[in-house]
């Protein structure tokens, strides 16, 4: 277990001052040559008077020790393992030595692994939420981002056997510990890619860069369990990972996965919307058919996928409203349209555009049968249908057109994007779902108008 002090409480300078040995300060950074590559860094404030974690360094209500310290395992094996830990951190000198089984005047002690904050002095409590915002960790589609760029330019490519110790370097702690650091580590990669024109990529406190040597079999990288191809810019779970993904499929394991397999998002909508409101983090669900359909279907497909980064796209617009359906294909001089029963109210109306995205999704794939598409990009004028097919989060109602499209799109192995365009710029397809088809064959000579039937698996319990 490890031991926290707070420098502003009345008993600190006096423990510091009589165990000043235990309180090595450890770093590895050379303040001064650092804060000289950062001369020009924008935020001055930030790089010159530093950051913290945001704690209230000692609540009123709070004691002058505190010690959450737990048994040791009693397993030999896990028992041995913290010792052998412990020796290790002394030795490179991130522990400090013992100093017996009880704590010093000023001194908090918390469990060095993973626990509820059921403790009522933890640590995390000192640190309000409102203080900081939650850090978003970088993502395999962000490298894979980086290496289309790259590509384009270059081609192909603590309490343990009753005694405590001083961890030196977890000063820190809880809740602002990912934020603090990633303060610290967003200048190391700022002075590496502005500075000295390094590319490099990060994932958290990890970091890794390649470089173009014209070699035609590059090497393939594994980053954080996933193994990179850049010739075939593609990314896949290790062998490993698949065969624990398809074991644990109700498992957070699942929601890692999705960095490689997004296509598979919908499997969990049915799950999400049986847990919404839930509060613990502990609390029991029962498994409806929905959500056992919904699993078998990402068991299924997980197997034969992986991420690909192929920056070739076509592009399609749709609408859709109360009158009816529109699909526009101005690289195919195509378009599409469905006449829909009266005039349907907004929920309704969201609902066929999701229809028409996923429509869409089924004709390209048809395209491409007689040419090779790899990447489709949809234009749609509704906030809330890009949203649920770029997160592939929706609620249950629309599940059957977010898996009808998946399945789709991993059959005629696509790449699908949807993006917003504003309604007065999406005028094509707005024409062609309210059957204005002279002005569509004005704007666009040569445009063949079909009729079309929605995919009937999209339409789940809507009639048909």
């Amino acid at each position: 277990m490890t031991a926290h002090l707070s420098l502003h409480h009345a008993p600190v300078p006096t423990t510091l001052k009589s165990h000043a040995h235990l309180f090595k300060i450890i770093t590895p950074i050379k303040v001064d040559w650092f804060e000289a590559l950062l001369k020009d860094h924008l935020k001055r404030a930030f790089v010159e008077e530093g950051f913290w974690p945001w704690a209230d360094s000692w609540p009123d209500n709070y004691p002058e020790t505190w010690n959450e310290s737990k048994p040791m395992p009693r397993d030999d094996r896990s028992a041995q393992f913290l010792r052998d830990q412990r020796d290790q951190e002394i030795a490179l000198g991130r522990f400090s030595e013992g100093f017996g089984p009880d704590l010093l005047p000023g001194m908090y002690s918390m469990p060095i692994h993973a626990v509820p904050n059921a403790e009522p002095f933890a640590l995390n409590l000192m640190i309000s939420k409102e203080n900081f915002q939650k850090a978003v960790l970088n993502s395999i589609p962000t490298l894979g981002h980086a290496l289309r760029s790259f590509r384009s330019k270059h081609g192909n490519v603590r309490l343990i056997d009753g005694c405590n110790h001083i961890d030196h370097c977890n000063c820190f702690g809880g809740r602002g510990s990912l934020a603090t650091w990633l303060s610290f580590f967003c200048l190391v990669i700022w002075i590496a890619i502005i500075v000295e024109l390094i590319l490099i990529l990060n994932y958290i406190d990890d970091n890794f860069g390649f470089e173009h040597d014209g070699c035609e079999d590059g090497p393939k990288l594994t980053v954080i369990g996933f193994e990179i191809d850049l010739n075939a810019m593609t990314a896949s779970l290790l062998l490993e990972g698949m065969n624990r993904l398809v074991m644990e499929v109700l498992a957070g394991y699942v929601n890692w996965s999705f960095n490689v397999f997004p296509l598979l998002k919908p499997a969990h909508n049915n799950i999400y919307a049986k847990i919404a409101g839930k509060r613990s983090c502990h609390a029991k669900i029962w498994i409806n058919t929905a959500i056992v359909a919904d699993l078998t279907w990402l068991v299924d497909r997980v197997r034969d996928l992986n991420r690909q980064f192929d920056p070739d796209v076509e592009l399609a617009y749709v609408d859709a409203c109360g009158l009816g359906l529109g699909l526009y294909f101005p690289w195919l001089n195509l378009a599409y349209y469905l006449d829909l029963p009266g005039s349907l109210p907004g929920q309704i109306i969201f609902f066929w555009e999701a229809v028409a995205v996923c429509s869409a999704i089924c004709k390209v794939a048809t395209f491409s049968t007689r040419h090779r598409i790899t990447r489709v990009g949809i234009y749609s004028d509704n906030d809330n249908t890009v949203s649920i097919f770029n997160s592939l989060r929706a609620q249950p109602a629309f599940n059957p057109i977010l898996k009808t499209s998946v399945d789709t799109l991993i059959t005629a192995d696509m790449h699908l994007y949807v993006d917003f365009i504003p309604g007065r710029l999406n005028v094509m397809a707005d024409a062609i779902f309210h059957t204005n088809f002279t002005f569509a064959c004005e704007r666009h000579t040569g445009l063949q108008i079909l009729l079309f039937t929605p995919p009937h698996d999209a339409l789940g319990g809507t009639k048909k």
